[in-house]
């Protein structure tokens, strides 16, 4: 501005993004390949962040059949109504899968509608993008 306040100047800056763009992109198309893949499959999948919180829980069958959805998403199993002891294994799996980086496999019971029932499970370690 001048003494008037006329505007006699103006400054800018660019910076290319496109690099942080394409890698969002790439990410989005990921996990629209995942949720994909999962909601197809027969068995019960879920994805769980670092405070043990499930951040996504498939469709399959199995959530119907084996009653496991229990109201997951944004709750650890505990908070799901999972029995603590099985909680307690399933969440200590995963916490040894996220510390290790390798894959934890578990078998766990629960009485479901009367039954009992026996579950082998898998916690998978997924590493970040980066």
């Amino acid at each position: 501005l001048d003494e008037s306040d006329t505007v006699v100047a103006a400054a800018g800056s660019m910076v290319d993004v496109t690099e942080r763009l394409m890698a969002e992109q790439a990410a989005r198309q990921r996990e629209r390949e995942f949720e994909t893949l999962v909601d197809n499959l027969p068995d019960l999948v879920a994805r769980f962040d670092e405070s043990l919180r499930c951040t996504h829980v498939n469709s399959g069958p199995a959530v119907d059949r084996t009653k496991a959805g229990l109201d997951l998403l944004g709750r650890t199993c505990a908070e799901a109504g999972m029995s603590a002891p099985n909680a307690a294994a399933v969440e200590g799996a995963m916490r040894d899968a996220l510390e290790t980086g390798v894959t934890q496999e578990l078998c766990i019971a629960a009485r479901l509608e009367g039954e009992d029932r026996y579950f082998e499970s898998r916690f998978v370690p997924e590493p970040a993008g980066d």
